[in-house]
């Protein structure tokens, strides 16, 4: 008598291995039978039934009463950009009669064949990706074994993904700009995560700005972080055994500025007039800190509500154009800065 091996969990993977035969097979078996044979209709129904899968799955996607869903894929739940994106998304997803999941990256690495599977069984109707990492493998794959996907807030340029986005270049460019006339020379970075293509923009604008005016990057001038309040607050901390500090410093998103606003007070410094601090986001918390923090102002909201009204008209079937659109930003001046004091 054949032993039957219990899974826990099963996924499409398991009963793929045990059938023999691809997910790709496994999920048109399953859900449209009649483009298979039935030598191999039968193979995995055989196989779904010894994992224990064909249960789950069929409660699961029966066709007629599936929810229409949209996956959103985020870089770091706990991170205070996405709930406003979240909420664009959300707001366009409901008035379309769509349900909203959302996934944390930073986890789901660990579970990629999972997530593969919800994805080429049609579980869901399509991906919004808040983050460039992809958590799953776009390569040796087919278009059709996914659900349509568009990028918000980052780009993945590699995939020739629709994007909404900002113009990160351009507006880290103008933050610079605008220290640069009010008399600031010594202008320091301290980035954000060196994978982050917006990161990447930020800072090219920032070297850009400092090469028009006809000085040279300087370095030891950029400090490269992780959008942490620790890492602003050590970004200053380096900073400030240079031979010549910085009279102002861009960060590039408004947390590092809170963490290195923190401690610069610690290390005895008055803000602004020892030291100008620009963020970038303009998150909630940026206007209540002290001094107020001057900021780029990013439009999470409507870039959550493009990017939905983008996936929505490519789950429509239309024809999207690839090239990112850019939303407006705008430099939010408040008190954190000032013209330097020499």
């Amino acid at each position: 008598m054949e032993q039957k091996i219990i899974y826990y969990n099963a996924t499409m993977k398991d009963v793929a291995n045990a059938a023999g035969v691809s997910t790709a097979t496994v999920s048109r078996a399953l859900t449209k039978p009649d483009q298979v044979s039935v030598k191999t209709r039968q193979k995995v129904e055989q196989a779904a039934s010894k994992t224990g899968y064909d249960a789950y799955y069929l409660t699961k996607n029966i066709k007629s009463s599936k929810p229409k869903t949209i996956f959103v894929a985020i870089p770091d739940i706990t991170n205070p950009i996405c709930p406003d994106i979240i909420s664009g998304i959300e707001q366009v997803a409901a008035e379309q009669g769509y349900m909203v999941l959302i996934g944390d990256c930073k986890h789901y690495q660990k579970q990629q064949y999972t997530l593969i599977d919800i994805f080429i069984s049609q579980r869901i109707d399509g991906i919004v990706l808040l983050n460039s990492d992809i958590p799953f493998s776009l390569t040796n794959r087919k278009p059709k074994d996914f659900p349509p996907i568009v990028v918000a807030n980052e780009f993945v340029p590699e995939f020739k993904l629709a994007t909404i986005n900002i113009d990160n270049l351009t507006y880290s460019f103008n933050a610079i700009n605008y220290l640069q006339k009010l008399g600031h020379k010594y202008i320091a970075c301290i980035t954000g995560p060196e994978t982050f293509l917006s990161c990447q923009y930020r800072l090219q604008g920032y070297m850009q700005a400092i090469q028009r005016a006809g000085n040279k990057v300087q370095q030891e001038y950029i400090i490269n972080s992780d959008f942490s309040y620790q890492g602003g607050a050590e970004g200053i901390k380096k900073l400030f055994t240079l031979p010549k500090p910085p009279s102002a410093i861009f960060c590039h998103n408004d947390i590092m500025a809170i963490g290195a606003i923190w401690q610069a007070k610690r290390m005895g410094l008055t803000l602004p007039r020892d030291l100008s601090i620009i963020g970038f986001g303009n998150l909630n918390f940026a206007q209540y800190s002290e001094p107020a923090l001057t900021t780029i102002e990013q439009p999470r909201f409507e870039i959550g509500r493009q990017a939905m009204l983008l996936l929505l008209a490519k789950i429509q079937g239309h024809e999207i154009d690839k090239n990112a659109k850019l939303l407006d930003c705008h430099l939010i001046i408040r008190d954190s800065v000032c013209p330097p004091k020499d």
